[in-house]
């Protein structure tokens, strides 16, 4: 299969490579994205904000669906090993995660959050884009510890973009028809006699 020699020829290039340097900012990222929490605080951050509130709440609602469709429904299905489980000599500098592999956890997560606030004006752009740019770095630090796949990432980002951008979507339509709970105005009855 033409992805699996793929996700092998990947895994083999950044495990041939031998840069404390880069080691050291690769663990860190991904202990950044660990359980989400960093993506958790982001939103309730901006849940603190009036003016940012909304998009606080749905991008913790694109978080908390995105885990669940990743790791109760996906990872269920595909029952995936790690690339460390499933490849002998495979080293690690990092705990060894446990769990499946297929989709990675913490990219979807990372870009369901960045995804949805990429459509939030209220935010300054380098702002919005920094979040997209750290949620790629997180990603990448998966694939470059040996701890996911390339597709285990890939599927893991689009998981998280897809529903992202849904509730990014869904907060700008609500942003621009807010429901301030007034009534729609009523046709004027007639006065009985």
């Amino acid at each position: 299969m033409i992805t699996h020699s793929m996700d092998i020829a990947v895994l083999e290039f950044f495990q041939g490579l031998d840069n404390p340097v880069l080691d050291a900012v690769m663990a860190a990222f991904t202990k950044l994205g660990d359980h989400g929490l960093i993506w958790i605080g982001i939103c309730l951050v901006l849940m603190v904000y009036k003016p940012t509130r909304l998009w606080g709440i749905l991008a913790g609602v694109s978080l908390a669906m995105t885990f669940f469709i990743d790791e109760f429904l996906l990872k269920s299905i595909f029952l995936r090993e790690r690339p460390f489980v499933a490849i002998p000599g495979v080293e690690l500098i990092v705990d060894p995660p446990s769990g499946f592999s297929f989709p990675s956890g913490h990219s979807a997560t990372a870009f369901s959050v960045a995804a949805c606030l990429l459509f939030c004006s209220r935010i300054k752009l380098p702002l919005r884009v920094l979040a997209v740019m750290f949620a790629a770095a997180v990603a990448f630090s998966r694939v470059y510890l040996s701890v996911h796949y390339l597709t285990d990432v890939v599927c893991g980002s689009l998981v998280g973009i897809i529903c992202g951008t849904f509730f990014g979507l869904v907060a700008l339509h609500l942003q621009h028809h807010p429901q301030d709970g007034a009534k729609a105005p009523q046709a004027p009855t007639a006065a009985l006699p």
